[in-house]
C-alpha cells in the first residue's frame, strides 16, 4: 500500500483505507472458532511488522447491526485493508510508464519464448496472424493463471471469476471491503452516492473445473442468493454481471 501511495496519487486511484471485514454465518460456526483460536498468533506475527498497541484482526460482532446486516453471526475486522478503482490505478500506471519512456506494445500475442546464449527470443502473433520475433535481455512473465500457455510443466489452471454490480440498495451502510466463505466471494462498496456494491467471486471454490457451464452459473447464483441473505434490501438488484 505504501508503494503504491508512493507511486501513484491516492485521489486518482480512489485509494481508501476502510478496512476488511469477515463474515461467519450460522453455517459457519466451525470455521469461525478455527479462526478466533489462530487470531492471537496471527497479531504476535504482525506486531514484528505493524507496531502499536492496535491488533490487526478485530472480533467485532457489535457492528453488524450498525453494517445493517442480517443472518450474520460474527465478525473479524482488519483496519488496514484498503480498496481502490483498479481500471484507474492501471490508467495511471500506464500514464507513469509512457512518461518513463516504456513502450506498451498492444495487439500481439506471446506464443513462446526460447532462452538463447546472452538473449532471449520471444515469439509472438500479430492481429494479422503474422509471425513476428523479439530479442531481449530479461523476460517477465505476469499472465498469472494462464502461465501455463507459455511454460506448460507449471501445473496452474485459470478459474472462472465473476463481478456482480448491484442497482442502488437502499438505505446501505456498508463501507470497506467485506470476505465470506473463506475469502472465495468478496463484496465493496462503489459509487457511493449510488449506493451500489461490487460482489467478486474470486474463483469457484470446491468445483471441479470440469464441470458444465450451466453448472457454474447455479454455482454463482447460490452465492449471490447467499449475499442476498446479509441485506435486507438487496433483493434481485443485479444490474450487470463482468466474467473473466
Amino acid at each position: 500500500m505504501e508503494l503504491t501511495k508512493e507511486n501513484l496519487k491516492e485521489n486518482e486511484i480512489e485509494l481508501e483505507v476502510n478496512g476488511g471485514y469477515e463474515l461467519f454465518s450460522e453455517q459457519d460456526e466451525e470455521l469461525w472458532k478455527e479462526c478466533i483460536s489462530k487470531i492471537e498468533y496471527f497479531n504476535s506475527l504482525l506486531k514484528k511488522i505493524i507496531p502499536g498497541e492496535e491488533d490487526v484482526y478485530q472480533i467485532k460482532d457489535e457492528k453488524i447491526i450498525d453494517l445493517g446486516f442480517k443472518n450474520v453471526q460474527h465478525l473479524i475486522f482488519n483496519p488496514y485493508e484498503a480498496q481502490i478503482h483498479s481500471g484507474k490505478m492501471m490508467e495511471r500506471l500506464i500514464h507513469k510508464c509512457l512518461t518513463a519512456g516504456v513502450k506498451i506494445l498492444n495487439g500481439f500475442e506471446v506464443v513462446g519464448f526460447k532462452n538463447n546464449s546472452n538473449e532471449i527470443e520471444i515469439k509472438m502473433i500479430d492481429l494479422q496472424s503474422k509471425n513476428i520475433s523479439l530479442s531481449i535481455k530479461k523476460l517477465l512473465l505476469c499472465t498469472n493463471a494462464f502461465v501455463h500457455k507459455l511454460i506448460p510443466d507449471i501445473d496452474v489452471k485459470p478459474g472462472r471469476g465473476q463481478v456482480f454490480i448491484t442497482k442502488p440498495i437502499e438505505d446501505l451502510k456498508v463501507k470497506g471491503t467485506f470476505h465470506y466463505d473463506e475469502g472465495y466471494f468478496y463484496f465493496r462498496n462503489i459509487d457511493e452516492n449510488l449506493n451500489r456494491i461490487s460482489i467478486k467471486v474470486k474463483e469457484i471454490a470446491n468445483i471441479n473445473y470440469n464441470i458444465v457451464l450451466s453448472a457454474l452459473r447455479k454455482v454463482n447464483l447460490y452465492k449471490f442468493n447467499t449475499l442476498q441473505s446479509y441485506f435486507p434490501n438487496l433483493k434481485s438488484t443485479r444490474e450487470f454481471i463482468v466474467t473473466g
